[in-house]
């Protein structure tokens, strides 16, 4: 596996689970892309359709948990000192409500890129991931296409920042 992990979103337990009211628990661990190292001063910052909703610091560990209500587009910004931002995007708006009775469970872990010169911040100003509703599943579906598509972009860059560093040396 290449540097098709950069920035892959490491999904595990994507699973539906009942909760007390009508949200999005979610929940996870932040870590360092290269040195699988846990994120201890990172930040989610969460927004609820565009404005920002609540801001959650991740523990000494890089854990991260909160409650989003259903119902809403969501967008998590995912940031850390000396790191680039990951946003992601989570679409609740078309639950029915009897199957958002009893809320629902999304666990996130994640890697942050440390900050490279020459690599435009702007390049992670847009989601790295999309999650929406699935009736047909009962859970919430990344669009794993559009990941690739956005994964894609940003191995490119960083991949001529490497090939311009490899010139200069020559």
């Amino acid at each position: 596996m290449t540097r098709y992990s950069l920035f892959l979103l490491v999904i595990t337990c994507l699973g539906l689970v009942r909760l007390s009211a009508q949200d999005i628990n979610i929940h996870g661990t932040l870590k360092d892309h290269d040195s699988k190292g846990k994120l201890r001063n990172a930040m989610v910052i969460v927004f609820q359709d565009g404005k920002e909703m609540n801001r959650y610091n991740c523990n000494d560990s890089g854990i991260y948990n909160f409650l989003m209500p259903v119902g809403h587009e969501h967008t998590l910004r995912y940031s850390c000192k000396r790191y680039f931002s990951k946003i992601i995007s989570i679409d609740s708006r078309d639950i029915p409500d009897s199957l958002a009775e009893g809320g629902f469970e999304m666990k996130i872990d994640g890697t942050l890129l440390r900050k490279v010169k020459k690599v435009d911040a702007r390049l992670f100003e847009e989601p790295i991931a999309i999650a929406k509703y699935d009736e047909e599943e009962g859970d919430f579906a990344f669009d794993f296409n559009y990941t690739e598509i956005r994964q894609a972009e940003i191995e490119a860059a960083l991949g001529n920042v490497k090939n311009s560093k490899r010139r200069v040396k020559k």
